[in-house]
């Protein structure tokens, strides 16, 4: 009796992992010892909700981060967000996060917001139709970086760069969907003063001005993205609009 039920367990053991869905290893023990501190239920309904992350009004105006950087560009980011006390999203791809995990302990530990950009900036409106085993291989090694519950998920490429198959499958597995209200371009190597005016009177490529609990595209490689936090604080100091806080320790 003793063996079958080793084998029995065994066959359950192989049974239930091959209806797991796809994970990364990560032998760092901070990514499953930190707790989530965001809990909302999934809405994945309309596109205000998706561009504003289904945070609730009053939440302050968030700054959030895509792709990848080298070490020093985000230790730069890092540091002035300190400097500010402001919290922010950073949207790492997995694969960038993966070969980074100080760095992404170091998010987590000064009280930003971790989520996912598909492990390797993938198309996922492509993924979804043509191939969705893919597709969910694309999101899920990000669990075991990302510190949200829901998991938050920006997809790559220009906003609205996912369909009602995305957001099904995505709703369906529990993960956020949240992409911005405004965007710097700061990936262009547009001035400060040029992103600025584009933040506070919108134009063509944001045409939504900066306002109320607005969320900020800005990216880790941006040439002039911490010089741009800078003016973005004191704008949003001058305007009277609030900043979303680092949570309290």
């Amino acid at each position: 009796m003793r063996l079958l039920a080793i084998a029995f367990a065994m066959v359950a053991s192989i049974v239930l992992g091959a209806c797991s869905p796809p994970t990364t290893e990560v032998s760092a023990p901070f990514l499953t010892q930190q707790e989530s501190y965001i809990m909302a239920p999934v809405d994945n309904s309309g596109s205000d909700v998706i561009r504003s992350c289904n945070r609730k009004d009053g939440s302050g105006v968030l700054m959030s981060f895509d792709d990848s950087g080298t070490p020093e560009q985000v230790s730069a980011i890092l540091d002035r967000l300190a400097q500010h006390e402001a919290q922010a999203a950073f949207f790492p791809t997995g694969e960038w996060a993966l070969e980074h995990l100080d760095l992404v302990e170091r998010m987590r530990q000064d009280g930003h917001i971790v989520g996912s950009h598909t492990h390797s900036h993938a198309r996922l409106g492509e993924l979804s139709t043509n191939n969705p085993d893919e597709f969910y291989a694309e999101i899920y090694p990000l669990e075991n970086v990302t510190n949200t519950d829901p998991m938050w998920l920006r997809p790559p490429y220009e906003d609205g760069a996912y369909d009602e198959i995305v957001r099904e499958r995505l709703t369906e597995k529990g993960v956020q969907l949240c992409t911005w209200t405004v965007d710097t371009y700061d990936w262009s190597g547009d001035t400060v003063d040029k992103m600025m005016a584009r933040l506070t009177r919108g134009d063509e490529f944001s045409p939504q001005p900066l306002g109320e609990d607005s969320v900020i595209l800005m990216h880790l490689q941006g040439e002039y993205t911490v010089e741009l936090i800078d003016a973005i604080m004191a704008h949003l100091d001058q305007s009277g609009l609030e900043v979303a806080p680092l949570p309290k320790k």
